[in-house]
């Protein structure tokens, strides 16, 4: 699997660098994952990618149903997770809900990769904590 998770600004501050690259390192034995800046919605598609919307009004999963929804991505299917762009409408094929509270756009990748690698160590039935 390759996923791209993709910023606004693309900048991550102080304590949000470390954790995900924290989390980027923990997933590599699962996958591939790239974080990347976009300052407005551009990209063309290819045919093998799925974009999902991050938003705060999107569908809210438990840790169980997200796991169940990467794991049914085809293994060689590229996943864009979009983070705070404006997009035209219906450009994701799905928007999901991270958190009903307000964070910030450095927090939200943190979260979406830590919510990625909850989902693979439950796909592969090994425990989350250390």
């Amino acid at each position: 699997m390759h996923y791209k998770i993709i910023l606004p600004d693309g900048k991550l501050r102080g304590f949000c660098v470390r954790a995900s690259a924290e989390y980027v390192k923990r997933l590599r034995r699962y996958c591939h994952m790239q974080i990347q800046p976009q300052k407005e919605f551009t990209r063309r598609r290819a045919p093998t990618e799925k974009w999902i919307g991050v938003a705060r009004a999107g569908r809210s999963l438990s840790s169980e149903q997200f796991a169940e929804m990467i794991q049914a991505f085809a293994p060689d299917r590229f996943v864009s997770f979009f983070i705070g762009l404006k997009s035209p409408a219906g450009a994701w094929d799905e928007t999901l809900s991270l958190t009903s509270a307000e964070l910030s756009w450095d927090l939200l990748p943190v979260v979406l990769l830590e919510q990625i690698y909850r989902a693979y160590r439950i796909i592969h039935h090994e425990p989350y904590h250390k």
